[in-house]
């Protein structure tokens, strides 16, 4: 994904990606935290700013 991704290709990836990288179906759980921390932080800013 490159930097100024529409928030419609952010929510594609991590949704195409999630099971893959979630604990639980073997993904590293230090990993997980660090991109489920950044997923988290750029829905709060898309929702603040308006998702385009």
């Amino acid at each position: 994904m490159l930097p100024g991704s529409s928030w419609q290709e952010v929510r594609a990836v991590w949704r195409r990606n999630l099971l893959q990288w979630y604990p639980d179906q073997d993904g590293d759980t230090d990993l997980w935290g660090r991109r489920n921390a950044a997923y988290l932080l750029l829905a709060a800013w898309y929702e603040f700013h308006g998702a385009s």
